[in-house]
This record gives structure tokens, C-alpha cells and sequence, in this order.
């Protein structure tokens, strides 16, 4: 799908959190979000579900900021699952293909400490990733659910 570097830029200091989405209305969230910005979307993640493809795909570099939560979200890890936000539930095989995702992850990113969705952060704009994503999902990562975000 190729990289969307006019939405990253490089970090400078490490990530501690995840941040989990998911398409406002788009099932094939990674195909949408590399159609911008074109089309009027300046927003990115680094890993996205591909609903052609039926896996996560990572759009930007581990190593570079995405600009997918305004300022309360962009210092952390985003990943976003398929839409609609009220998509309950999501596949079975997307479950599985995101906790296999996982131990990746954190081997990719050892700083990894916590995760939260958008819906934590900004509960009156967002509603993602919506109720048919739970705390199984991640459990098998370690990671504490902190709604909060950094401390």
C-alpha cells in the first residue's frame, strides 16, 4: 500500500502506549487512509486492517509519529480496526490475525507499557473502535488498559 510519509514524521522519543481505532465507516481502513490525502484525509496510523487483504498491514514506519488522534493521541502506537465504528462484532478472523499481531509488536516495540481506544481519550467526539472490540482482544499482550494515557 506504500508509506504515507507526508503524514509522519520522525519521533523522537519512545512509545509507551497503543492506541486502538478502527474506520469511521470503511471495513478496508489501510486501502482508505493510503487513498489520501488527495482526497481530503490527512490522517494515518502505522498498522491498519486490510479487509482485501484479510490482515493487518503497517502504512508508516514504527520509528515515525502518526498523526491519527490530535494532539491527545499522535506520541503514541496507533492501530485501527475495520469499520464501522458500531461493527459488533468484528470478524473471528480479525481477532485472531490482531493477537497474532500483538506478540510482534511488542517484540518490535519493548517500550510498549499500555493501550487505550479513541473512545477513552475523546468520548464525546469518537466512538472507536466500538463495541465489537473488548478487552480479550489484548489481554494477551500484557499491556494495561489505561484510559487516561500517559502519566
Amino acid at each position: 500500500l506504500g508509506a504515507r510519509s507526508h503524514c509522519a514524521q520522525k519521533k523522537g522519543h519512545v512509545y509507551q502506549g497503543l492506541d486502538i481505532h478502527s474506520g469511521k465507516s470503511e471495513e478496508n481502513v489501510a486501502e482508505y487512509i493510503a487513498g489520501g490525502p488527495a482526497d481530503g484525509r490527512d490522517a494515518c496510523y502505522h498498522i491498519a486492517w486490510s479487509a482485501t487483504l484479510q490482515r493487518f498491514v503497517q502504512l508508516i514506519d514504527l520509528e515515525r509519529r502518526a498523526y491519527h488522534a490530535g494532539p491527545k493521541g499522535n506520541d503514541e502506537l496507533s492501530i485501527a480496526l475495520s469499520g464501522p465504528w458500531g461493527q459488533d462484532p468484528r470478524s473471528p478472523h480479525e481477532k485472531v490475525q490482531f493477537q497474532m499481531l500483538m506478540p510482534i509488536l511488542m517484540v518490535a516495540v519493548p517500550t510498549l507499557q499500555w493501550w487505550r481506544t479513541h473512545e477513552d481519550f475523546e468520548p464525546i467526539r469518537r466512538k472507536d473502535p466500538g463495541p465489537g472490540f473488548d478487552e480479550s482482544w489484548i489481554q494477551c499482550s500484557g499491556l494495561v488498559h489505561r484510559p487516561e494515557g500517559p502519566s
